[in-house]
């Protein structure tokens, strides 16, 4: 499928988002997550192109996305939010489109859900990471570990950092298999760190945010909840995906892989997404 590559004017003038779209059929829109570049979704996009037009971009600030109006601090979910409607609006003409995001990423797409849910047919929500939902000794134990993150990244640098993250949201099995794709290369020669912004910008916005049950709940119909199938995967994202499906009132699925198992088992993952979203009427084979 023939890959197109754009950009999209954002507010305030001068900022723009870098985006690309293959394959025809319903709208798919990939959220980059923490690493904020759409190159995260290379395989999994091409592998999906084949029965959605599938949409993937880089977050504001981000790689081939303007640096211009950067969120500000504490801001950084509202804008992202914004960034993907326009985005939305613009391809879908104000239509509804299905959204898949991983991590922060799902934050992203559970806020859109929230504010503009007539743009959303359909959330594929994978591993969202929810320190608010935890019980409150394991809440006060999560959000020490965030802070000895944010200490790390402040005094030690992205690196550092990282190695207290990722035990946190996926096994080693799971960071190897991540670290042996093309891709995990093509971000580790970018000229610019960006998993130094997200620390920066956001991880801190990330780890403090708080779902909208109200909101989620009148919209759970449009919602999938999804966690790995890796056995050896860590508490924090599985019991944020459990608990909010039982809040919410429905049944969470299973992905192939761990926390970023769309990079490494991207034909099982696809095939997962158009299983879920064919199994809801959304598209047709």
């Amino acid at each position: 499928m023939a890959l197109h590559a754009s950009t999209l004017p954002l507010e305030p003038y001068g900022a723009s988002l870098y985006y690309e779209t293959q394959g025809s059929g319903p709208l798919l829109f990939l959220i980059p997550g923490g690493h904020g570049t759409s190159l995260l979704f290379t395989g999994l996009a091409a592998k999906l192109s084949g029965r959605f037009r599938v949409v993937t971009y880089d977050r504001r600030g981000f790689n081939r996305s303007s640096s211009l109006a950067a969120p500000a601090k504490d801001q950084a979910l509202r804008t992202h939010t914004e960034d993907l409607a326009a985005l939305i609006s613009h391809l879908s003409h104000g239509e509804g489109a299905i959204i898949f995001g991983s991590s922060w990423a799902a934050i992203i797409a559970m806020s859109l859900v929230t504010t503009r849910p007539n743009l959303v047919a359909k959330a594929i929500l994978h591993e969202p990471t929810l320190v608010a939902l935890f019980p409150s000794a394991k809440h006060a134990q999560l959000r020490g570990v965030v802070e000895a993150i944010l200490h790390a990244y402040r005094t030690k640098g992205t690196a550092p950092a990282s190695r207290l993250l990722g035990p946190l949201v996926g096994s080693r099995s799971d960071r190897e298999a991540f670290g042996r794709t093309p891709v995990y290369s093509e971000l580790a020669s970018l000229a610019t760190d960006f998993f130094a912004l997200y620390f920066q910008r956001e991880f801190g916005e990330c780890a403090s945010f708080v779902p909208d049950l109200v909101v989620l709940r009148r919209e759970r119909d449009k919602l999938l909840l999804v966690t790995g199938d890796d056995e050896s995967a860590p508490e924090f994202p599985s019991f944020s995906v459990e608990e909010l499906a039982r809040r919410l009132g429905v049944t969470a699925a299973t992905f192939p892989g761990g926390h970023m198992g769309y990079t490494y088992r991207e034909a099982e993952f696809a095939a997962a997404i158009v299983q879920s979203v064919l199994g809801n009427g959304l598209a047709r084979l």
